[in-house]
């Protein structure tokens, strides 16, 4: 409500003041190409050409200046200079407009734009328009649309680069073109070292721009070599693990399937080789296992028949079964019977070899467990 009564008033002090209804307008553009920050020079130029068709061009140049307060002309200065002001405001963008919003007058305004934006280096927009020229083709468009647009960057080329016939700014514009050229060439890697070059203060030297390409390939180079050789390295000592853990084939039972011992070693098949305390074995007897010789380990292998022989026919069971037999050879029956009598002397004879036997193996699988020692690396499983 407050800017509709402010805007009210400037259109009545501005009709009052022998302005035209339609001028009065705060709210008019003075031109559709609104000022972001970058296109200071081709919108500058809108508007001091629209300034100059209201004859208005006056407050902004200094031609117009603020008479004294006391002067009875003062008001009728300050609401045309507010009128002019509230236009340039219009044409900007909202956020460039924000800065320059508490600006005195439109004079004070006009030259902190020009000191922001008008001394920049316009290098970057230069040889984009270059570049856009040099690379502009109709691609189905008609012939006017096509020439509206060369024409178009022709035109924002030559208010950065206008007319001249001094020399120095001829061989300087020369210099440029070089630059432009040299770095246009380069792969798209040097874009942000382009943009660094476009965008400083002061264009520097074709020398100093080569000098500055060669440091980047050089930098990227060492950074290049050193990434490689992490890489190789890491791959190196990733292969080297994986090797090293292929080559720990850990030996499996294919009895019991248990890890760290074989069959012929299995407590299973053969109790008599399970220690009485199995948290006290020497775990290295797995080396001391692997360090006996073929021979040495076929002469102490133990079959699974004979193991199991060995392991059943205890001294007691064999003296139960003689003394069975024994009894059966006392018996009226075996004494009548010649046959009787040959089959049990027979298999009296056979339980003896069997004791003498299962002897023997319990000796030679003690002397082998002495030898080589238990294989179990778990913890009586």
């Amino acid at each position: 409500m407050g800017e509709k009564v402010e805007s009210t008033a400037t259109v009545t002090n501005a009709t009052a003041a022998g302005i035209s209804e339609f001028e009065a307008n705060p709210n008019m553009r003075l031109c559709s190409v609104l000022l972001n920050g970058f296109n200071y020079i081709p919108w500058s130029r809108a508007v001091t050409l629209a300034l100059g068709g209201k004859s208005k061009l006056g407050f902004i140049n200094g031609k117009n200046p603020a008479p004294d307060d006391g002067d009875p002309k003062f008001e009728e200065w300050l609401s045309k200079d507010q009128l002019v002001m509230s236009w340039i405001l219009n044409s900007m963008e909202p956020q460039v407009a924000e800065i320059f919003s508490y600006s005195d007058s439109s004079k004070h305004l006009w030259e902190s734009l020009k000191e922001m934006y008008g001394q920049q280096n316009n290098a970057a927009r230069i040889f984009e328009l270059k570049k856009e020229i040099a690379g502009a083709y109709q691609e189905g468009k008609s012939f006017i649309e096509h020439l509206g647009k060369l024409k178009g960057m022709w035109n924002e080329l030559a208010l950065y680069r206008p007319h001249t016939t001094d020399s120095k700014v001829l061989v300087q514009r020369a210099e440029e073109d070089k630059n432009f050229q040299l770095l246009a060439s380069l792969d798209s890697d040097y874009e942000d070292l382009r943009r660094n070059i476009l965008m400083s203060t002061e264009m520097p030297s074709f020398n100093n721009i080569c000098t500055i390409i060669q440091r980047e390939e050089i930098r990227r180079k060492v950074m290049h070599s050193e990434t490689k050789s992490h890489t190789v390295t890491s791959e190196s000592k990733a292969f080297v693990v994986d090797r090293r853990k292929g080559q720990r084939d850990p030996v499996k039972c294919d009895y019991c399937g248990q890890p760290r011992h074989t069959r012929n070693r299995c407590w299973i098949l053969h109790p008599h080789l399970k220690p009485k305390n199995g948290r006290d074995i020497n775990k290295a007897s797995t080396q001391s296992e692997k360090a006996v010789g073929p021979h040495e380990k076929a002469a102490h292998q133990v079959t699974n028949e004979d193991s199991m022989i060995a392991a059943t026919l205890t001294p007691a069971a064999v003296t139960s079964q003689l003394l069975q037999v024994l009894q059966k050879m006392s018996k009226p029956e075996a004494s009548t019977s010649s046959t009787n009598s040959w089959a049990l002397i027979s298999q009296v004879t056979q339980l003896l070899q069997q004791m003498g036997k299962s002897q023997t193996l319990s000796l030679d699988a003690s002397s082998a467990s002495l030898a080589s020692g238990p294989d179990h690396g778990e913890d009586d499983w």
